[in-house]
């Protein structure tokens, strides 16, 4: 079967009136998730499973799927607006954009992650279609060498996160590998720095560091400051016309990360958006601009995680290898479904693979519908009173935390790392290298 009859075979399938309203249910569930901190794309898609044995199969993965995609979108919001991560491949969204929030440019930040999400969403949906067979086969040509290489890459690029404190992020960097070994040594089986607590023993959720480090030290240092509302130029939502030029090449370079980290099994949006900011740093002629609120260093990672998040799909369709953790609760769905993931689905069941790359365009097309209209409603978010917005973001937060394991620990290391994150920040250190120390330390340690 050739592309054309693919996408066209895909088209028809996709442009079903179930197709469009589970296709829209999802996008539009995703991005809810995406505003609420500390939710995740990854446990709302584990909740549905369950929800979707009675939707056809070909239905409920581009659900899902949309889900998956849709939360990208609301993480930019809520990071943008509030510093505080939807998701962890918003991370680095967190830093420009709410900077130019500071500034009283929140919507030109709004306009330009959606832009630039659809941008990269849509060039990760086109490499998807011509290049997903071969960049399956060059993801499992890659060995351990090979990986622990991107992770040390990413490690050391971190470090000039911003060029004025390249020794501070160093240390934020081993710190946050330091943090990361707690837990269960996955070598020697041996347990290690877990103080004899159950919880330490499994290691430290990312999504704990995150919110600690992001969300609740940014409430901590907010507690004595006389609220602003910071939307004085919101009436200029559109970016000037040089900071849309220079946003172009970010968003080439950006999305091509993101397409090819995505596609790599076992890393994910995450690692693709850290790895296009700081790529973004060295080849941008506004380096003065990165971390004082650069549209350029909200395009670039804004890209990367939406490419990636839908060439994550190849190795998972293709191959039956999961690119990223929400592809793997993906994959084991669609072996409930009665699907068998591998060479062999684009011959077995074409109208599911084409069917669900045409949702993915839908999907990007619904989203940017919807969100640009919406801007100036997420900008009246800064307008609630702090003393109801603070208590209800950490309200989410550790419920969040919560439902992760049920765990009163979980919430006693959430406020451990929300106390670390504000003396960091206090410091004039970066949480952001800390965070990604953590995430990287057990797939480093596993390459290595």
């Amino acid at each position: 079967m050739t592309i054309i009859e693919g996408l066209t075979l895909g088209l028809q399938h996709a442009i079903q009136p179930m197709a469009l309203l589970f296709c829209f249910v999802g996008v539009m569930l995703g991005t809810f998730v995406g505003v609420l901190p500390g939710i995740g794309n990854t446990a709302t898609v584990a909740l549905l499973i369950p929800m979707t044995f009675e939707i056809p199969g070909e239905y409920a993965m581009m659900m899902l799927a949309g889900i998956s995609y849709g939360a990208l979108y609301g993480g930019s919001i809520i990071s943008i607006l509030l510093r505080i991560p939807g998701t962890t491949a918003s991370i680095m969204t967190c830093i420009e954009g709410n900077e130019l929030t500071k500034q009283g440019r929140a919507g030109v930040a709004l306009f330009v992650a959606s832009m630039t999400s659809f941008i990269g969403g849509m060039i990760g949906v086109i490499i998807t279609i011509v290049a997903g067979p071969f960049l399956s086969n060059i993801g499992i040509t890659l060995g351990p060498t090979d990986f622990a290489s991107i992770m040390f890459f990413g490690l050391v690029a971190c470090c000039f996160i911003t060029t004025d404190q390249p020794v501070k992020n160093f240390s934020m960097v081993f710190v946050g590998l330091m943090i990361g070994m707690v837990g269960t040594d996955i070598n020697s089986g041996y347990d290690r720095y877990f103080f004899g607590s159950d919880t330490l023993r499994d290691g430290l959720h990312i999504l704990i560091v995150a919110l600690g480090t992001f969300a609740i030290a940014e409430v901590i240092s907010c507690i004595n400051i006389e609220q602003k509302v910071l939307t004085k130029n919101f009436g200029q939502w559109l970016p000037t016309k040089q900071e849309t030029k220079n946003c172009f090449w970010p968003i080439i370079r950006g999305s091509s990360i993101g397409s090819f980290i995505g596609a790599l099994p076992g890393t994910g949006g995450t690692i693709a958006s850290f790895i296009a900011y700081m790529v973004e740093r060295k080849f941008s002629k506004n380096k003065d601009k990165f971390g004082h609120g650069s549209v350029e260093g909200i395009a670039a990672p804004e890209s990367a995680n939406n490419a990636a998040a839908h060439t994550a799909f190849i190795p998972t369709l293709t191959l039956g290898i999961p690119g990223d953790a929400i592809a793997v609760l993906l994959l084991g769905a669609l072996m409930i479904y009665g699907y068998a993931p591998g060479p062999m689905m684009m011959q077995e069941t074409p109208e599911l693979f084409w069917g669900l790359v045409i949702s993915f365009i839908i999907g990007n097309i619904i989203l940017l519908i919807i969100n640009l209209p919406l801007i100036r409603l997420w900008v009246k978010i800064l307008q609630i009173p702090y003393n109801i917005l603070f208590p209800s973001i950490i309200v989410l937060c550790c419920m969040a935390i919560w439902g992760l394991h049920f765990n009163h620990t979980d919430l006693l290391i959430l406020a451990f790392f929300g106390a670390l994150g504000y003396f960091i920040k206090i410091l004039k250190f970066s949480p952001a290298p800390l965070v990604l120390g953590i995430m990287l330390e057990p797939y480093i340690e596993s390459y290595i």
